[in-house]
């Protein structure tokens, strides 16, 4: 009991984290969703797994721990429950989790869509010189492109001119 499984977990974290930002990630971009900085595989799948290790935690007894639910948490608070039952409430909050994830995605994705916000090209989805004072213009990525048809671009082109 000197911590080695929280190392797994966190190991398994990592692998899956990696891994799923390098397979699932192209995958969801094909399906027309996007996650600009890798937000579901760095801290999505990963929390969802801890949520889950924490849980399994939950169902130790002292056979095989020194600190387990029985021994660690019922002598801090007033609710009488069994290691199941705290299972059931972190399972519980995990979805609740995902739910209010999920919610409020959905929330913003018709909220951006509305006619009032701007409607950009997907490959300039993730540059934010349009919207942003960004100091160094010198590195907007479409100026190495020539590209005219954004905003930016076009700016420069009529100081220029």
């Amino acid at each position: 009991s000197s911590g080695i499984n929280a190392e797994y977990g966190g190991a398994i974290g990592g692998v899956i984290s990696t891994f799923g930002y390098g397979l699932l990630h192209p995958y969801l971009e094909d399906c027309g969703i996007l996650d600009s900085a890798g937000v579901q595989m760095l801290h999505g799948i990963p929390g969802i797994l801890g949520g889950l290790f924490a849980a399994l935690a939950t169902l130790a007894d002292n056979t095989n721990y020194m600190f387990s639910y029985n021994t660690t948490w019922t002598n801090t608070t007033d609710v009488d429950r069994d290691r199941g039952q705290q299972f059931g409430y972190h399972l519980g909050a995990i979805l609740v989790s995902l739910g209010i994830a999920v919610v409020s995605g959905l929330i913003t994705g018709v909220l951006v869509r509305l006619p009032i916000c701007p409607t950009i090209e997907k490959e300039d989805m993730l540059i934010d010189h349009d919207f942003w004072v960004i100091h160094d213009k010198n590195h907007d990525p479409r100026l190495k492109k020539d590209k005219k048809s954004n905003i930016y671009a076009n700016q420069m082109a009529e100081a220029k001119a």
